[in-house]
């Protein structure tokens, strides 16, 4: 790709302004300069509205809260419109090493709908669900993805993918141009996998192991782990369970959208489900609503009811629980 492309950064933010300050900085040591680095608030109470205001050199947008999804949507939508060649999507975790996008350029052609860097923890381990395959499999729990292989990273300069999470990919807005944007109402969760699909109707996802950026994604303190069986299981806390419901409902609503097989659609939505009860009932606290959050989800992934808001779920979640 030649070094006239212009190029944005859109970074996703809400209350996390040490980390945002950390990614930013990042940014602006990239051996390639980016032209603009566009900042989508996401309603933040930490502070982050007043210390971007301060920034001469940053681009912000502060909107209502909703969610990463949305916080792409807007993103990406006002990069498009703008007239970027290419729009580098990550969250406020995220740190890109200072050649990532040089080495990102080097690999993008007009025919691609996006080029990847590898994602890696703080201790330089690859983060594996951030790419990935398509799972082939007739039947699909809780996830589309299936793993790369690791001799893949280590010898190929390039890898076709199907799936990419919103950390780091550098996406071509003549995609965007034939697919759209990001779907805001799917608020977290999934979003980024329903967009690597529509991606790929465009072209190849490529992912350049030679690219690094760090993702530095905080451990869940509301995790439980379960020891069953010789297996661990992680399950949410009550106060966070009402997460699961857009992890199940836009799961739900994007293999009803994208798998081509409509009876390995339905028959991966009930297993999910009933995986998911069998889970509940064994397992954790508040039984019932738990339950009740989970058929909802995939009441609404089935229908595609999006109109649920955050408020909406949590009174699901909290109405008549004892």
């Amino acid at each position: 790709m030649t070094s006239q492309s212009k190029i944005c950064a859109v970074v996703v933010t809400y209350n996390r302004i040490e980390l945002l300050k950390l990614c930013i900085e990042s940014l602006k040591k990239q051996t390639r300069s980016l032209d603009e680095i566009l900042i989508i608030n996401n309603s933040s109470t930490d502070g982050t509205e007043e210390w971007l205001e301060k920034q001469k050199d940053l681009i912000f947008i502060t909107q209502e809260n909703t969610g990463g999804a949305g916080g792409f949507h807007t993103g990406i939508k006002t990069a498009y419109e703008k007239g970027f060649d290419w729009i580098w999507c990550m969250d406020d975790d995220s740190m890109p090493f200072p050649a990532t996008l040089y080495t990102l350029l080097k690999y993008s052609k007009k025919k691609y709908a996006a080029v990847c860097p590898l994602v890696i923890d703080l201790k330089n381990n690859m983060i594996a669900d951030q790419r990935g395959y398509l799972n082939k499999g007739f039947i699909k729990l809780y996830s589309l993805q299936s793993a790369i292989n690791i001799n893949d990273i280590l010898y190929k300069a390039e890898i076709d993918i199907d799936l990419t999470s919103f950390v780091g990919p550098l996406i071509n807005t003549a995609a965007v141009k034939s697919i759209g944007l990001p779907k805001n109402e799917y608020f977290i969760h999934n979003d980024d996998m329903e967009y690597s699909l529509r991606l790929r109707q465009f072209g190849n996802i490529m992912l350049i192991p030679s690219a690094k950026i760090i993702h530095k994604a905080e451990g869940d303190s509301e995790i439980i782990s379960i020891h069953f069986m010789g297996k661990t299981l992680y399950r949410k806390s009550f106060q966070q369970y009402w997460i699961k419901y857009y992890t199940l409902r836009n799961f739900f609503a994007t293999l009803k959208l994208h798998y081509p097989n409509e009876i390995s659609a339905y028959l991966s939505i009930v297993l999910t489900t009933l995986k998911e009860l069998i889970q509940i009932i064994l397992f954790d606290s508040y039984k019932l609503k738990r339950i009740r959050i989970v058929l909802v989800a995939m009441y609404d992934g089935i229908t595609n009811r999006f109109d649920r808001k955050l408020n909406i779920v949590k009174e699901i979640m909290y109405s008549k629980q004892k």
